[in-house]
């Protein structure tokens, strides 16, 4: 399947990236930048997303990091950029989900309701070489095997976790978005509480990543940081306090970070419970302060 048929499932059916989003345009120039595909989202704001048929790789991250770039020099902070591939490498999972940038893995499976008889013949053909091909090689290595079961073990943690967390928090968490984390907005426009896991780690977060220039997101951090020592005596716990400079984001976790992560099936139920009371405790602690930015 081509880079180019993947683009017209996406401006056909662009609930595929994100809900809410408008197609507004495809191959155009975006404030001096030629980019793949243009929507507006819920909000308004413009979404460039960039496709990658394939692997992403690290010249594809750069490509973003220019992109973000020219726009904060343009003076247009209301235009996102999203990398789509059909695949991303969890090590580059992990880089996008520190500097900040939006990305989504759309597995070609993914598109397959929206295909036609030809381009399903070429996925079936490859789906099959590919289990082979996987079968073959998890007969030989385990850790092929933990890795292959891992996407659908996170989506059953997060089924579970959010389950339990509806009645007791007063957010709204949609279906996660990202396999290593699921966000729901704290009130305010760029901060989002965020329950985060990894194979041998979990823990909650609040992010902090406004629109526009990296200095907006700096700001309102130094503007809670101000509370800390009130903060972390009220929750009776000291939390991480992470502000990079030269990045976008800032965050602040529970600290330490659970033992426990997605591998550790026997230690769900438990590990569950403690992220969902952190989280009601952040919640309610910092909200007075979120409401007072």
């Amino acid at each position: 399947m081509k880079e180019k048929e993947i683009e017209d499932i996406i401006c056909r059916v662009p609930s595929l990236i994100e809900d809410g989003l408008t197609f507004k345009g495809r191959q155009i120039y975006v404030s001096g930048k030629f980019v793949d595909l243009l929507f507006h989202d819920k909000n308004g704001h413009q979404l460039i997303v960039e496709l990658k048929r394939g692997t992403i790789v690290r010249k594809d991250i750069a490509q973003i990091l220019d992109y973000e770039g020219h726009f904060l020099k343009q003076g247009t902070p209301d235009i996102r950029v999203m990398l789509v591939g059909t695949r991303v490498p969890e090590n580059f999972r992990r880089s996008l989900d520190h500097h900040g940038f939006e990305w989504k893995e759309l597995a070609l499976e993914d598109l397959s309701p929206y295909m036609n008889k030809e381009q399903l013949s070429s996925l079936e053909k490859k789906s099959t070489q590919t289990k082979s091909a996987r079968e073959s090689s998890l007969q030989n290595n385990t850790a092929s095997k933990k890795n292959f079961t891992l996407s659908g073990t996170r989506e059953s943690f997060w089924s579970t976790l959010l389950e339990k967390a509806q009645s007791l928090i007063p957010l709204n968490f949609p279906s996660p978005s990202k396999p290593n984390a699921v966000y729901a907005s704290a009130g305010k426009t760029g901060l989002k509480w965020a329950f985060a896991i990894k194979q041998n780690e979990s823990w909650v977060e609040l992010e902090i990543m406004l629109p526009g220039d990296k200095s907006k997101s700096h700001n309102v951090f130094s503007q809670l940081s101000l509370s800390r020592n009130e903060i972390e005596r009220t929750l009776g716990e000291s939390l991480r306090w992470e502000k990079i400079e030269g990045r976008k984001s800032c965050r602040i976790q529970t600290n330490p970070r659970e033992k426990y992560g997605v591998e550790n099936i026997d230690q769900w139920e438990e590990l569950q419970n403690r992220l969902i009371e952190k989280m009601k405790n952040m919640v309610t602690v910092f909200t007075p302060y979120i409401k007072s930015l």
